[in-house]
């Protein structure tokens, strides 16, 4: 059941993901990595995941993830989550600290919806 609490803190997330520094694979690596997606462009410097269908960008909280998540080291860069969703490709997703306890999938719509300045995607 939804609550109305719910919508506060989902509107709360979005609020400090666009807000807050996020820690980003990139795409050239020293070396190469597997399951590589198609990617839009060689401009496109953030880290895809083919997952199945669909293509998932894994982004982080802190720096000790990325290596949790990864187990090795990765280029990664600094940035707010409002310039991150602005590289996103389309129909792509995003993976915020991926397989930790609590982890939150944004969707492509998501993404489009946070672009487009409504934080209140919920509504």
């Amino acid at each position: 059941a939804f609550f109305f609490s719910d919508f506060y803190i989902a509107e709360n997330f979005f609020q400090l993901f666009l807000s807050h520094d996020l820690i980003v694979p990139e795409r050239y690596q020293t070396r190469p990595l597997s399951g590589s997606p198609q990617y839009p462009n060689d401009f496109v410097n953030i880290l895809g995941i083919s997952d199945g269908e669909r293509v998932v960008v894994p982004v982080f909280t802190s720096p000790e993830l990325v290596h949790e998540w990864f187990g090795d080291e990765l280029a990664c860069k600094r940035m707010l989550g409002a310039e991150l969703i602005k590289l996103v490709p389309n129909d792509w997703w995003l993976c915020v600290n991926p397989g930790q306890e609590i982890e939150k999938e944004l969707s492509p719509w998501e993404i489009t919806e946070l672009q487009a300045g409504q934080v209140n995607i919920l509504e």
